[in-house]
């Protein structure tokens, strides 16, 4: 289901350039849910819609299946991109600023299709600048994606059983996924993961 934060007065925020903001969060993880509503305020997001889910045997099926709802969500709405949190994302110092330039690069270049704003990066292929590279990204706390590429995601969803959500999308993304650097806009709270990767919780003590 889906249940939305109330818009508030725009006060020319690099938010505001997102015409759809959405958040996934697990129906049984109220904690996590207050958590993220706070956090999204906080960083100056104030009209979020939150998808919520019912907890599933298959975690990554379900993990998937809940990004896949948000990605359909956008392209039943017909918005040229769509923003998308998990419910464990933390902002960085400094983080309006930063938000700030990645809305100048998606502004001025058109060949992206998903714009990562935290996340593990195994691989560098192009640095655009200090702040802006390009190549292989994992983790999908916060990122953004043109609604034509969320269409080809969709279509290829049969064929990623078994697959984390991380690695669906490095599969279908390759080495040209944007992300910004030093820092990086969000990162992971501390907590316990929903997914079947953290076997040892590491997460749950800020590993990531």
């Amino acid at each position: 289901t889906m249940a939305t934060n109330p818009p508030s007065a725009s006060n020319g925020s690099p938010w505001d350039y997102f015409p759809l903001a959405l958040c996934i969060n697990l129906r049984e993880r109220t904690e996590r849910f207050e958590e993220a509503r706070q956090e999204l305020r906080k960083a100056g997001l104030k009209n979020v819609t939150f998808f919520r889910t019912e907890r599933q045997a298959d975690r990554d099926k379900a993990i998937i299946d809940s990004h896949m709802s948000c990605l359909q969500y956008a392209v039943d709405r017909g918005v040229p991109h769509v923003l998308i949190f998990e419910d464990d994302v933390l902002f960085q110092d400094n983080h309006l600023e930063h938000m700030a330039r990645v809305v100048d690069f998606l502004r001025q270049r058109s060949d992206w299709k998903v714009f990562y704003l935290g996340g593990f990066i195994f691989r560098r292929v192009e640095r655009l600048s200090h702040n802006l590279l390009r190549g292989g990204v994992l983790t999908t706390h916060g990122y953004i994606m043109k609604t034509e590429f969320a269409k080809e995601v969709l279509a290829k969803r049969p064929y990623c059983s078994g697959m984390s959500i991380d690695l669906f999308y490095t599969c279908l993304i390759g080495n040209n996924a944007w992300v910004h650097v030093n820092p990086l806009v969000c990162i992971q709270r501390p907590s316990e993961s929903d997914g079947t990767w953290d076997k040892r919780s590491l997460n749950k003590s800020g590993w990531l």
